[in-house]
């Protein structure tokens, strides 16, 4: 058939079936049917859900065939996008409520658009609504009873729709109908009086009722505990606390707020002032009140005006009995179940569900489809106490209804089994037990009433409170003990609970009899397809599919791996690997490949199988061949199921261990389970097939920020927003992309996200410049941000999962249909609006930011509350620091090289950690490999056993990461060693004695010495400390070799000493030791043989050995050395400085028998040196009486040398020559002459005699400034430069001394020219 034709004609078949969907905009979203005050103030609220104005003209409500409902004709008239429309009972008494501004409830723009006839019942009402051509669009019935929410039953709130943009995507009159008639999609208005021309949200509560104590004897009294979840304080100053619909009973003092995460407490001095627990009570008024903690109760929290108008419903909880002191609480959070507290913590955070000991631990709620699914269907009960409990008078109630019968018990460790038929009836409990395996000796309690709901249901298991009050019944006059509740399970088909349990034939069954049975993490199914009666039963994913490779292009194929994250070894021989779905009606189809016998996958192991195992008829190159019924290969296009059953030795298909669902791959991609066994599966980073997984891939385009609950707004849909970021270097083109999962949109080609920029993706029409302009403006951003939109559906403001999918190549299916383009999973992100995830960005006007967008994105770890008000279009990429990637090797052992790789990583794109060694050990070192690995090495000795303390640091030049671990490095026993030389020579009848001792690195090791091969005359004594002594007295029978070995133990290793004594004859020790010369002359270069060492030996054929021995008269033996008999100087010795050595030597003869003697060698005097370089010889300065120790003996700063020249003597300081002498020439007969003073004969005691002056007294240091003193002319000054002028200082001037033709001076007399006079002057 012509494709055009067949898609048009199929198009068209589509238009006529689909043609109701086009009235299902309109949506029902409020129900007002027993308002508080009067019936005139009900009505309904109508809203358009859709993106276009509704013509309303024609629609109508109309009743059934028995005159139930409503009749009302919709007058010509639209409904714009997004608006609301009211039909009430009675318009006056509705505006007064509602349309009067002076109303604590009016409402602006309410558009009323008329009052039907007939009316809502109390009791419940069918509602049925038309369009203009007579179609049903939905009918349905609400109800006040079952789960209806029983606030909207007089109690001032209203029914509200939950999700109307829900019910606005179903496309048939049959699914709108049941959408409306389920309960569950409908909820109390928080808002009293409802909220008509306005979208209710979400029920917000600001604060919650978080714990109560309601059964209090002694001086505690009732307690309610409130708690403020959010990141504001709360005023709740002036609201109302109630036990009943009386609302108005005790209100909170004005002024009164719980502070931002904290707590509030009331008690009855507060709510009950006068009643009994007061001694000095009064009169209760009516409004006082208390709770029964023998039949449980209820307390409502309401939100008042000023004026005491109550305007909102903030929380109520119902509870049931409780023991003495035991309070009821939220659990898991603020959202939680209100269930017994271990322990009442009034004012803090509470402390946890209280559990059994006896509990359910598996459920049978939907055995599937079997005529007989009812009578299939059990609840299991386990004791896991220490002590056996009677069960009589307890109760299951609620969903089903049974009463234990008097006398049963159930023992520690054991289980019991309730049903829904009755036990006594053969045929039934005949099938039963054969469906689950049981044989004749297992038979349950039954029958309950009532039924396992399939879509949800809460059990009580109740005891009976034998210390509590006893109960009349008022119509029986029956007493009876408080029933308590001792386990609660309120299970579901939805959520985070186990989906394989709800009609595939398996049950739900607890994974740890200890944890709270009301969390589905709790459960799990219970994998055997008997499910695991009386029994735990194996937990789920004992061995786990954790990595598969699906989309394999040659030489790849399809492989699939298996783990075993437990500790000990599995064998999995006959199980089944096949492709089949976990929901298959028929389990016969997951016998497919069948595991080899002799399988095992060791603790902590990996095995892969591929299409070589269960697809071996195919060839993997052309993919051609035929493969048999029991082969599979994995689609890399479509979705697909890997499924894995254990079968039992004979083949019976015992449960499911694992089972994975995949969607469409890439080539080469494998999926992984992430992060562990429990996680999900993801596309990986790498394929790492048969070992640990690699983290999941992280695209380039990236889910970067989730606005989801905007808050109270009548357009909070329409404020919602995803944006994405690119964090890629260049523009990403998202054309055929989509969002899915739990909104729905499709990236057109002109969908593009340029270098680390964004796309902001909303659920309104973008061309609706209203709402466009809403949005900008709300959110703070101009027409730089870029929207794309609308999206379908909605984001849930309690969780979502919202999925990034990316176009693969295009597949061309090879049984002719239309090419198409698989859709890979680029990203997901699986939100919730509770703890762990940020709850700031649930409905407080925050937003869920992305924290790292380089890393996994599904996971709570990974996501913020954006600081401030949310920022679509701008999304801010931090520096991330390095973050180790490697697991640190803590142990070492000794003397066995350590090696380990040290690996950190770093999100930012370009950074490559550094890695290096901030904390170490002195055996340690690390080498940086410069690729952000290292390696740290090294080998720990015997002093390195013990711990380590070790830190590294990653930086990437801006942030610095921090790895501290200790090393421990075990010891390994070292051997201990004998440390002492053997003595190998005795002497016949000489007592001979070895003092060994030993050493051993392990300081904490006990020692033992011990002979191995011992002649009879030795005994070795230990002395228990490492030491011990080998001693005997051989006689002349044993002169010759003996062979001895002894051997130290430190209990795990020991070592040998082997040596041989030799036993000679008796032989006497040297009586003398010659030097043949002992005295040394100085100067002389070492090494200088001195002597020679002679020993004196009765023994005349005995060799002798020399050696020097320490003690007393060995102080120099450091000085010289011995070679054979030779004794060596080692230094150049000095006779000035010492002018003896002494010696202390040891000859050693044959035997062993030696002599110590000392000898002092002598320094013989060199007078022909010059020690101190004066240019005069020892045996000259001996002659002068001075020293050849320093060049001027007499300390008279003239030099000995230059004394001795001038004729002075060195040896007196009293004799000293003059200056001018020091630089004189040596004339005969003592005379000197001066080249600028003249000839003279120097005193050598300052005076001179100059040849024609005289006699001179002369003081100075050097020729530069002299005085002289003249007997005549007394002092006067000169230097070599100014003389023969003289500066006089009796004449107070200068005076020229004439020096006469011979230029000697004058002399007798002596004539000196005076200058001050200008006249000569004579001196005699």
């Amino acid at each position: 058939m012509n494709g055009f034709f067949e898609y048009f004609r199929l198009l068209m078949v589509v238009t006529v079936v689909c043609f109701p969907c086009l009235n299902a905009s309109l949506v029902l979203t409020e129900i007002h049917y027993n308002p508080k005050g009067s019936d005139d103030y009900e009505y309904l609220e109508f809203y358009n859900a859709g993106t276009e104005t509704i013509d309303l003209t024609g629609y109508k409500l109309v009743k059934n065939a028995q005159n139930d409902g409503l009749a009302f004709s919709f007058p010509a008239s639209t409904l714009e996008a997004g608006a609301f429309l009211l039909l009430v009972e009675d318009a006056t008494a509705f505006a007064a409520r509602y349309q009067t501004s002076s109303s604590a409830y009016y409402q602006e723009n309410i558009t009323v658009s008329g009052t039907w006839s007939g009316g809502l019942g109390n009791d419940g009402e069918v509602i049925i609504l038309q369009d203009p051509s007579g179609q049903e669009v939905f009918q349905f019935e609400y109800d006040n009873v079952n789960d209806w929410p029983e606030e909207a039953d007089g109690l001032g709130s209203s029914l509200e729709l939950k999700d109307p943009a829900e019910y606005a995507l179903l496309s048939t009159t049959a699914d709108r109908n049941n959408h409306l008639g389920d309960e569950d999609n409908w909820r109390a208005s928080a808002d009293y009086h409802g909220n008509p021309g306005r979208d209710g949200a979400k029920a917000t509560q600001s604060v919650v009722i978080n714990e109560i104590l309601s059964n209090t004897d002694g001086v505690v009294t009732d307690t309610v505990e409130i708690y403020n979840p959010t990141s504001n304080d709360i005023d709740i100053g002036g609201w109302y606390m109630s036990d009943s619909t009386t609302f108005t009973k005790y209100r909170i003092p004005e002024g009164t707020k719980v502070a931002a995460g904290g707590y509030v407490t009331f008690d009855e001095s507060h709510f009950n002032p006068n009643g009994d627990w007061n001694p000095s009570a009064g009169t209760a008024t009516s409004t006082e009140f208390s709770f029964s903690g023998s039949k449980g109760d209820q307390i409502y929290l309401i939100q008042a005006d000023a004026s005491g108008n109550l305007l909102r419903l903030i929380d109520h909880v119902e509870f049931g009995a409780t023991l003495s002191g035991e309070s009821f609480g939220r659990w898991p959070d603020e959202e939680g179940y209100f269930t017994p507290m271990t322990t009442f913590t009034p004012g803090a955070a509470n402390s946890g569900p209280r559990v059994g000991p006896v509990v359910i631990t598996e459920l049978m709620y939907n055995a599937g489809s079997t005529s007989n699914a009812d009578d299939l269907e059990f609840i299991e009960i386990y004791n896991n106490g220490s002590a056996t409990e009677s069960l009589e008078n307890w109760t299951i109630a609620n969903g089903v209804s049974y009463t234990f019968p008097l006398g049963t018990t159930i023992h520690s460790g054991d289980y019991l089994i309730v049903v829904g038929f009755a036990p006594t009836d053969g045929t039934k409990l005949a099938t039963f037990r054969a469906k689950y395996g049981l044989d004749n000796s297992v038979t349950p309690l039954g029958p309950w009433s009532g039924s396992l709901s399939n879509r949800g249901e809460t059990l009580l298991l109740q005891r009976s409170d034998t210390n509590g009050d006893l109960l009349t019944d008022n119509n029986t006059g029956n007493t009876s003990y408080p029933l308590v509740t001792e386990d609660e399970v309120t299970y579901s088909d939805r959520g985070d609970w186990p989906s394989r349990a709800d009609g595939t034939g398996l049950t739900l069954s607890k994974k740890n009899f200890t944890s709270w049975g009301n969390m589905g993490d709790s459960w799990r199914s219970s994998n055997e397809l008997q499910g695991n009666l009386l029994d735990i039963g194996k937990p789920q994913r004992e061995i786990a599919i954790t990595e598969v490779l699906a989309h394999t292009d040659y030489p790849l194929t399809d492989t699939i791996e298996l783990h075993n994250p437990g500790d000990s070894d599995i064998d999995i021989s006959g199980w089944y690997l096949s492709d089949t779905s976990e929901d298959t009606s028929d389990y016969e189809n997951f016998r497919k490949f069948r595991i080899p016998d002799g399988t095992v996958i060791k603790a902590g192991g990996y095995l892969t199988f591929d299409e070589t195992d269960f697809n071996p008829n195919v060839d993997p190159l052309t993919g051609l061949g035929t493969p048999a019924s029991n082969h599979f290969a994995l689609s890399s296009a479509y979705d697909d199921d890997v499924a894995l059953v254990e079968a039992s030795s004979d083949g019976t298909l015992l449960r499911i261990v694992d089972h994975i669902s995949i969607g469409p791959s890439q080539n080469g991609v494998s999926f992984v389970m992430w992060p562990d066994v429990n996680g999900r599966f993801y596309p990986s980073q790498s394929n790492t097939l048969g070992s640990v997984n690699s983290k999941p891939s992280t695209g380039t385009a990236i889910l970067s920020e989730i606005h989801y609950n905007s808050g109270e707004f009548t357009n909070e849909n329409e404020l919602d927003f995803i944006e994405i970021y690119n964090s890629g270097d260049s523009t990403l083109s998202l054309e055929n992309w989509k969002l899915a999962n739990g909104i729905s949109f499709t990236f057109s080609s002109s969908h593009s996200i340029s270098a680390s920029g964004t796309l902001v993706v909303v659920g309104f029409d973008i061309t609706d410049a209203v709402k466009l302009n809403t949005f900008r403006t709300h959110h703070g951003i101009d027409s730089s941000v870029v929207l794309a939109g609308p999206w379908s559906g909605s984001l849930s403001n309690a969780g979502e999962t919202i999925e990034l999918l990316k176009p693969d190549t295009l597949e061309v299916p090879i049984d002719g249909s239309s090419p198409f383009y698989p859709m890979l999973l680029s990203e997901r992100v699986k939100y919730d609006d509770t703890s762990p995830w940020p709850t700031g960005a649930d409905g407080q006007g925050k937003s869920l930011e992305r924290a790292n967008p380089y890393e996994w994105s599904d996971t709570e770890n990974n996501w913020t509350t954006s600081s401030e008000n949310p920022t679509p279009g701008t999304y801010l990429v931090d520096n991330f620091a390095p973050v180790f990637q490697s697991t640190p090797v803590t142990t070492a052992t000794e003397d066995i090289s350590y090696n380990a790789t040290i690996t950190a990583t770093d999100s930012n794109p370009n950074d490559v950690p550094t890695l290096s060694l901030t904390i170490g050990a002195d055996w340690l070192s690390l080498s940086d490999n410069g690729d952000g690995t290292a390696n740290l090495t090294g080998t720990p000795l015997n002093d390195n056993v013990g711990s380590h303390l070790i830190t590294i640091s990653a930086t990437d030049g801006t942030l610095i990461t921090q790895q501290t671990f200790t090393i421990e490095v075990s010891n390994i026993n070292d051997a201990p060693t004998f440390t002492s030389n053997a003595l190998t020579t005795a002497m016949a009848t000489t007592s001979y004695a070895y003092a060994i001792t030993t050493d051993d690195p392990d300081p904490t090791d006990t020692l033992s010495i011990t002979p191995i091969t011992l002649p009879d005359w030795l005994t070795l004594t230990d002395n228990n400390n490492g030491t011990a002594t080998l001693s005997g007295t051989p006689t002349v029978a044993e002169i010759g070799n003996h062979e001895v070995t002894l051997r130290v133990d430190d209990s795990k290793t020991n070592n040998d000493q082997v040596f041989t004594i030799l036993v000679s004859e008796l032989n006497l020790a040297p009586t003398s030791i010659t030097l043949s010369n002992s005295s040394l002359s100085e100067n002389i270069a070492a090494p200088y043989v001195i002597g020679s060492f002679l020993a004196t030996d009765t023994e005349s054929t005995d060799s002798h050995t020399f050696s020097f021995v320490s003690g007393a008269g060995g102080e120099n033996n450091d000085d010289f050395s011995i070679d054979g008999s030779n004794l060596r100087s080692l230094i150049e010795f000095n006779f000035e400085t010492q002018t003896s050595h002494n010696i202390r030597v040891k000859v050693t003869d044959n035997a062993g028998n030696n002599l110590v003697q000392t000898f002092s060698i002598n320094i013989l005097d060199d007078i022909t040196e010059d020690s101190d370089n004066d240019g005069l010889t020892e045996a000259q300065e001996d002659a002068l009486g001075t020293s050849d120790l320093v060049e001027d003996s007499d300390n008279d700063s003239v030099s000995d040398k230059m004394e001795d020249s001038l004729g002075s003597d060195p040896s007196d300081i009293h004799s000293t020559p003059s200056v001018i002498s020091q630089s004189a020439e040596i004339l005969n007969g003592g005379w000197l002459k001066s080249s600028w003073f003249g000839v003279f004969h120097d005193n050598f005691d300052n005076w001179i005699y100059h040849m024609r002056l005289g006699w001179i007294y002369v003081q100075g240091t050097n020729t530069e400034s002299l005085l002289l003193w003249d007997l005549e002319l007394g002092w006067m000054w000169t230097n070599s430069e100014t003389y023969p002028n003289l500066y006089n200082y009796d004449l107070e001037g200068w005076l020229y001394y004439f020096q006469g033709p011979d230029g000697l001076g004058s002399s007798n007399p002596r004539w000196f020219w005076e200058h001050s006079a200008n006249s000569w002057k004579s001196s005699p």
